[in-house]
């Protein structure tokens, strides 16, 4: 806002353009919700970033949520380089995590061996893990879909379909 109105829009302008700002598309977005159960997208790749994502998803989970993340890790030299330190950012932030298994630029061994690196993590297959989802989330509970990949990326509407799907959850 400070720099809209340096270079010369009204104050009341650029609070209406901040105001009408949608955010940055895959930042922590919010895909959707179903039955009290919020879909987020990011595009978290890096530890730090995986971090501050999962810190940010647990603010949003309600009474008694659970943060579930299915991550895709990509590039074999970032896997290499931050493997072990994605795998703990996962199991430090989130309550379920699952990998996926990477289609192109990181073996499945490397996933195995650096990006889950201990308990906590699993090595998934993308529809096993869209089942899991549609029948494991619960009201209060954040979804994060995670990692740079177009795959991870369009996961959300199918998240989103199998939450539409499921039979109606009694709630007690």
């Amino acid at each position: 806002m400070v720099t809209a109105v340096t270079l010369g829009a009204g104050l009341g302008e650029a609070a209406t353009a901040v105001g009408s700002f949608p955010g940055v598309k895959r930042r922590l977005s919010i895909a959707g919700e179903v039955d009290g159960v919020m879909v987020l997208d990011s595009f978290a790749h890096h530890p730090t970033a995986i971090r501050a994502d999962l810190t940010a998803a647990r603010a949003l989970t309600g009474p008694g949520g659970a943060v579930r993340v299915v991550y895709e890790p990509t590039g074999a030299g970032r896997v290499a380089v931050h493997g072990r330190a994605m795998g703990s950012a996962l199991r430090d932030g989130a309550d379920y995590a699952a990998v996926l298994q990477p289609r192109t630029g990181v073996s499945g061994e490397a996933a195995d061996a650096a990006t889950l690196g201990g308990p906590g993590v699993s090595l998934a297959l993308t529809e096993r893990v869209l089942d899991n989802l549609a029948a494991d989330a619960r009201p209060g509970d954040v979804v994060v879909l995670m990692g740079t990949s177009p795959r991870i990326a369009a996961m959300a509407d199918a998240v989103l379909d199998g939450l539409q799907r499921r039979p109606q959850l009694a709630l007690s």
